[in-house]
């Protein structure tokens, strides 16, 4: 294998790598990403927070119904005992009383209308619950798979990686120093295949002699414009 070769394998296995440690840092993004079980649980929270808050208020509109009834019968039974005497007395009174009665009956319907929305928020709750619950479950596969996929990549780069330092220490050191500066300077693109006479990554046309020499050649042409180091595989 001569140089060429060995810096175009080089380049293809520095690829390789770039891409396992692409999907490794997307691995490790995933499952670190818990956001929609986040959400689920603030729906949840949300929902059994609506509920709690109509529960008092449909408690507290019970109690006041029960404090009105009770002072209506009180009243009732003031203005029907006969202790009440006066006429204005017993009209005030009488008036009084049909008022309790109307707010009365506003309070029962206040109350109905919580009762009937607490069976929807109950609902809520239980479908929230529901959801959480899928999702967790859901995640918890999910993030099995990607561990296995994670686990699975990283022994693949430990082996690229071993193999990259193999290729590597066939490749002289002054090869291996303008390889490094290209990759650093070149967008991790050091070697440049040969495409239809033209520089597979500026697109440059290449002279007949560069394009038929870069298939025999013991050390890469470079590429007169981008100054890739150059491979011909055909």
């Amino acid at each position: 294998m001569n140089n060429s070769q060995a810096i175009y394998h080089l380049q293809k296995t520095h690829d390789e790598l770039v891409k396992i440690s692409t999907l490794i840092v997307g691995f490790k993004k995933a499952i670190e990403d818990d956001s929609a079980t986040r959400l689920a649980e603030i729906t949840l929270r949300a929902s059994r927070g609506t509920l709690l808050k109509n529960e008092q208020e449909q408690k507290k509109l019970d109690a006041d119904s029960a404090a009105l009834s009770t002072k209506i019968r009180e009243d009732e039974t003031r203005l029907y005992n006969g202790k009440v005497r006066s006429p204005k007395e017993m009209i005030e009174l009488q008036n009084e009383i049909a008022h309790q009665r109307s707010r009365l009956i506003t309070l029962e319907e206040n109350s109905f209308e919580c009762l009937t929305a607490n069976e929807k928020l109950s609902a809520d709750v239980a479908k929230a619950e529901s959801d959480l619950a899928t999702i967790r479950s859901s995640h918890s596969a999910k993030i099995e798979k990607l561990h296995r996929e994670n686990d699975a990549a990283a022994e693949k780069m430990t082996k690229m990686q071993t193999a990259y330092a193999d290729q590597r220490a066939m490749c002289s050191a002054e090869l291996l120093a303008h390889f490094d500066r290209l990759l650093l300077s070149k967008n991790n693109i050091a070697v440049a295949l040969i495409d239809e006479d033209c520089c597979g990554v500026c697109g440059t046309q290449l002279s007949k002699q560069v394009v038929l020499s870069s298939r025999s050649a013991e050390n890469p042409n470079v590429c007169p414009t981008c100054n890739r180091m150059l491979f011909n595989e055909h």
